[in-house]
């Protein structure tokens, strides 16, 4: 026979046991939810993180670009900022190089004429260019000198420069009388060159500089 007070006991062991599972499952679904939200936020960390790196890795990328154009370039600029291209006056430096250039190549006879800087007015950028005229007598031993003394120049003086004209001819004692120091077997060279900077001229940029 059913025993009906048995029955009754039960109830308060399953009671508990419903209880427990009702806070097992709330504590796992509490667990989830906390679980899924610091995936969450880890995962926007994340992205965060790997944009912030990414944007790092660009700007060093432009950094390390910069660096390299800068090596690159840096020296050729001041080179050309020394030789007078750049941000001075480009006479006295080329007019040294004239002086080294009679030693060196022991030119009989040397005599130049550099004019004062003037605008070139046909420029067609709106850069800033001067020129001035270099008049040039040489006495040359032969031919191949004029090669040498211009290859010279462009190596060394590292000045900006066009030549207009040059002319050779065999010395005569009748028309060139006051050069003494050429015999007749020399060779005569006059050149005209243009030499040019890029830079707005100084207050004294009219200073002519010659060479008796």
């Amino acid at each position: 026979m059913f025993n009906f007070s048995n029955r009754l006991h039960i109830h308060p062991q399953l009671s508990r046991d419903i209880r427990n599972m009702g806070l097992y499952l709330l504590v796992s679904l509490i667990l989830i939810v906390s679980s899924l939200y610091f995936y969450t936020s880890a995962s926007e960390s994340y992205s965060f993180s790997m944009n912030h790196l990414t944007s790092n890795q660009n700007t060093l990328r432009n950094a390390q670009r910069k660096l390299k154009l800068y090596h690159q370039y840096s020296e050729p600029f001041n080179t050309l900022y020394h030789s007078g291209i750049l941000d001075s006056d480009p006479r006295q430096n080329f007019r040294e190089h004239l002086e080294i250039l009679s030693n060196r190549f022991k030119l009989p006879y040397l005599k130049y004429d550099i004019s004062p800087l003037k605008p070139d007015n046909s420029s067609p950028t709106n850069i800033s260019v001067n020129k001035a005229s270099v008049l040039l007598t040489m006495g040359l031993l032969h031919e191949g000198d004029l090669f040498s003394l211009f290859n010279y120049l462009k190596t060394y003086s590292h000045a900006l420069f066009h030549i207009e004209y040059c002319n050779i001819s065999r010395n005569a004692r009748s028309s060139v009388s006051d050069i003494e120091s050429l015999s007749p077997q020399s060779l005569l060279s006059e050149c005209k060159l243009w030499l040019f900077n890029i830079h707005t001229p100084d207050p004294d940029i009219n200073r002519s500089l010659s060479s008796k």
